[in-house]
């Protein structure tokens, strides 16, 4: 059985679990923080043990709600992946989770010109775009900053 994922740090991928896990028990790929999958119509967020130990993991999970979120504006789940079919989209639908995930961080003191560059850039080489990083950088800067908090000006692109 296939199962659709959006994950954090490697970006959209549909894969199928290994040989004899069923649906019901999703894996997380090495080193994947969190991912949210489509289950019987509905998005459903897995984090691992590893992440949910650390400073980040609230962080991470706001991201996920936010694709929650998203795919629960569709009739199905499924229905919402399959809506991602560039990279135009893949960005609008990953910037509003990042944003997310930066507001969290950014309560817990998080510093912008060091973590939406480096959102940006996992951003763009998950989704095979590296050569739109600066371009993603100011779209999370935008959005980010409409929704509070943002520092303005930023460090540099680098």
């Amino acid at each position: 059985m296939r199962i659709l994922r959006l994950a954090v740090v490697i970006g959209l991928t549909e894969l199928s679990g290994p040989a004899g896990v069923e649906a019901q028990q999703p894996w997380l790929p090495e080193g994947v923080a969190a991912i949210t999958f489509c289950r019987n119509g509905k998005a459903e967020s897995w984090i691992s043990a590893e992440a949910a130990e650390t400073v980040h993991r609230e962080a991470l999970l706001a991201h996920e709600a936010v694709h929650r979120q998203q795919a629960a504006a569709y009739p199905s789940c499924e229905e919402f992946y399959a809506s991602i079919t560039s990279p135009d989209r893949l960005i609008a639908v990953e910037v509003p989770a990042y944003c997310a995930q930066w507001e969290v961080e950014r309560a817990n003191g998080g510093r912008a010109d060091l973590i939406l560059p480096a959102m940006a850039e996992r951003l763009a080489a998950d989704g095979g775009i590296p050569e739109r990083m600066s371009e993603i950088l100011r779209r999370l800067r935008r959005r980010c900053g409409e929704i509070g908090g943002v520092e303005r000006p930023l460090a540099s692109n680098r």
